[in-house]
């Protein structure tokens, strides 16, 4: 139904290349190919050694590859300009 999806795509994270322009302020790299959102509907592939592992197989990934974003995420990160 269509309040699932919008709900789903309600949360995740929005991923934004940054940079620091001449007079000190940052501002978001318009265009850049990081700028992108990842929900919990967006498919990703999984790498490094749990890949294929049988610790990462589901009904969606049959063979442990992939897996679909993020859902609820509390990350720890500052941002360059001291956010959180």
């Amino acid at each position: 139904p269509d309040d699932v999806r919008k709900e789903i795509a309600a949360h995740g994270v929005s991923v934004m290349e940054v940079a620091r322009q001449a007079s000190g302020e940052w501002s978001v790299v318009t265009g850049s190919r990081y700028n992108r959102r990842i929900t919990g509907a967006t498919d990703c592939e999984i790498g490094g050694p749990v890949r294929g592992s049988r610790h990462v197989v589901t009904k969606f990934s049959p063979n442990g590859t992939r897996t679909r974003g993020t859902l609820n995420n509390c990350p720890h990160g500052f941002t360059p300009w001291g956010t959180y």
